[in-house]
């Protein structure tokens, strides 16, 4: 594995890990994208072990992590959507440019599938998405049910999801054709996302 870091952006430090295929030929590359309040680890070391076994079966991986998270810059105070958007258009230059003519594929877990999903319009060259216990539905973070959302929303400077965020995704049977905020969006807050989630 080779550590290494890049730049959103907007100048956001993020750390980024690389896995090389041990094995030929090789059948393209793929990158992991965490969860909120976790690392490119992710929960317990999830994405290592599954890194480690993509490499065995002839894939580069590539794990980084966002914002405010694990090694990289920024606070957890400051994560937005919009910041996720931008870091993932970061790791996906790099790995453009890392990997340019293999096939990219994306793993995203959990909170991971929020920018991805947003992304998937300027993301035309993605061979396969799995999407991965998936965050499709932003109520879950407004409006908390379970005691642990009720006790992150109750703690100070953690209200810093817009007020009413809904995301509606198209599926098709072989792969996700769409994702577009619904007509109940707040304006504010398309105009807060990076020109990238929005094409």
């Amino acid at each position: 594995m080779q550590r290494l870091e890049l730049s959103s952006v907007d100048g956001i430090r993020l750390d980024f890990a690389v896995h090389h295929c041990t094995v030929e030929p090789t059948l393209g590359v793929v990158l992991l994208v965490h969860g909120i309040t976790v690392d490119m680890d992710e929960v317990g070391g999830m994405f290592v072990r599954l890194a480690q076994q993509l490499v065995l079966q002839g894939f580069d991986v590539v794990r980084f992590s966002f914002r405010g998270h694990g090694a990289s810059g920024g606070t957890q105070q400051g994560v937005t959507i919009a910041g996720e958007c931008l870091d993932l258009q970061a790791a996906v230059t790099a790995v453009r440019e890392r990997f340019a003519g293999q096939r990219m594929s994306i793993v995203a877990a959990s909170f991971g599938a929020v920018s991805t999903a947003l992304s998937l319009s300027w993301l035309d060259d993605l061979y396969r998405l799995v999407l991965w216990n998936p965050v499709l539905d932003l109520r879950t973070f407004l409006v908390p049910e379970l005691a642990w959302g009720e006790e992150i929303s109750a703690l100070p400077g953690r209200n810093i999801w817009p007020t009413t965020i809904f995301c509606s995704l198209t599926v098709s049977s072989s792969s996700v054709v769409s994702c577009s905020p619904s007509s109940r969006t707040t304006s504010r807050w398309m105009t807060s996302m990076p020109q990238t989630c929005r094409r």
